[in-house]
């Protein structure tokens, strides 16, 4: 009996007190206690992700499944760039599946879309690399509802900064890729740690210098097109820092419940499938266009 009242007893999200198998409200603090619904998805969560910084793991894999849908669609695989008639088949499938336009009126749904695009498997590589190298250290901080909502929020930043910077100093081409995003992740890394007092900042602040300059070594370029999109990278690292100070005193005020983060979260995911979709259902004019050209030349040439 009492084997089985451990094995079914559940933790409060708030104050991490055991509660009763039954027990719908926390008796210490009066939180809601998750539901056996809400324990089974986040167990089907883990077994699928591991319990290692899963989320960070997700958002990579949702870049990678993007990446290979433009590989599949396109029949094109960059692995540091493509060039001729390859590039342009390659760039306008970016174009259709979120990357951001630098010319004309401004998609605004493509600030978020254009995250999970790549152009390379360079570019996805090392994106992923950092990524992973921040999240595993920020994810056991704040925990995965947090960390998908500063890597949607400091993307999206960046690619803000960007449109800015454009609309400001001028510009061209496309932009994409989740470095800004993944900046930020640095840059809430470096915040939460100094806005909690921890010595380790300075570590962290050299990890994300060391980072930048790396980048800055592989590739090189304006603040769009193919290249480092310098402006995206700042835009997500001063969001990321400010975003760190803010959640190193949520965290110690828990000011928003798991509850909350955690439909944060899932809205923030909705809201990139929703981009990315939009991106393909409403292409830039002369997108699809293109496609049918090409796949009828390609039909001429096979003698079909």
């Amino acid at each position: 009996m009492l084997g089985a009242v451990a094995e079914n007893a559940r933790n409060c999200p708030a104050c991490r007190q055991l509660n009763g198998a039954r027990e719908t409200r926390c008796f210490r603090c009066g939180a809601r206690l998750p539901s056996d619904f809400e324990i089974s998805a986040r167990r089907l969560f883990y077994s699928v992700l591991g319990a290692d910084f899963p989320a960070t793991k997700l958002l990579v894999g949702i870049c990678v499944i993007i990446f290979g849908i433009m590989v599949v669609q396109s029949e094109v695989f960059p692995v540091w760039s493509a060039s001729g008639e390859d590039g342009m088949r390659w760039s306008i499938e970016a174009l259709r599946l979120g990357a951001l336009p630098l010319v004309g009126a401004v998609r605004w749904p493509a600030v978020l879309s254009a995250v999970f695009v790549h152009y390379s498997v360079l570019h996805l590589g090392m994106n992923a690399w950092v990524c992973i190298s921040f999240g595993r250290h920020l994810e056991p901080l704040i925990g995965p509802s947090r960390l998908v909502f500063a890597f949607v929020v400091t993307g999206v930043a960046g690619f803000l900064v960007t449109v800015i910077w454009v609309l400001v100093f001028g510009g061209g081409g496309q932009t994409a890729g989740m470095s800004g995003a993944v900046f930020g992740l640095g840059g809430t890394l470096v915040g939460l740690l100094k806005g909690q007092g921890s010595p380790h900042w300075k570590q962290a602040l050299a990890q994300l210098i060391g980072y930048v300059l790396l980048m800055a070594l592989l590739f090189w370029g304006g603040p769009g097109g193919v290249g480092v999109n310098n402006s995206a990278h700042a835009g997500g690292l001063g969001a990321g820092f400010f975003l760190g100070i803010l959640l190193s005193s949520e965290l110690r005020r828990r000011w928003l419940r798991e509850r909350l983060f955690f439909g944060i979260a899932a809205g923030a995911l909705a809201l990139s499938a929703g981009a990315v979709l939009y991106a393909y259902f409403d292409p830039i004019p002369g997108v699809n266009e293109y496609f049918d050209d090409t796949d009828r030349l390609d039909r001429i040439r096979r003698g079909r």
